[in-house]
């Protein structure tokens, strides 16, 4: 089945994703945590504050990331609907969309490029509920659904 083999492959680069952000994060915090004051005062505290902020932003994306993982867990993968709603892998205007999380294009070596939506995306939003024959507009596109899985 295409889906688990996206859900498969996505989470492996997702849990990738997670562990390189996790050592880059720990590698930082191990190399600028502990940083004794010197006496250079507010070069000293501006160097540490841009550190923090660093470290804040991969935290960030670490918890991004996490959501990522957690949300793709949940999808329903052995539900078949005509319908497209979260879940769905559906073929329209030549390309492929996975609804499940936020993530842009992907590619698969047996499935090819599939772009991963999440359902709040405005293109998911406007295709949710659309079934095999149904047209619907965005950004003055007609998108034409010709399949669902």
């Amino acid at each position: 089945m295409p889906k688990t083999e996206i859900v498969t492959l996505l989470n492996n680069t997702l849990l990738d994703t997670y562990n390189g952000l996790k050592t880059e994060l720990d590698s930082f915090k191990g190399s600028h945590g502990d940083a004794p004051k010197s006496s250079a005062g507010d070069k000293h505290e501006t160097s540490k504050a841009m550190a923090d902020i660093e470290a804040e932003k991969i935290s960030q994306s670490l918890d991004r990331v996490k959501r990522q993982i957690t949300q793709l867990a949940n999808i329903k993968l052995d539900i078949e609907s005509t319908k497209i709603g979260l879940g769905s892998l559906f073929k329209a205007n030549n390309n492929w969309y996975f609804i499940a999380v936020a993530y842009g294009k992907f590619t698969t070596p047996n499935f090819g490029d599939v772009f991963v939506i999440s359902s709040e995306a405005p293109i998911a939003r406007a295709l949710n509920g659309k079934k095999i024959g149904d047209t619907a507009e965005f950004n003055n596109i007609s998108f034409l659904i010709s399949e669902i899985k």
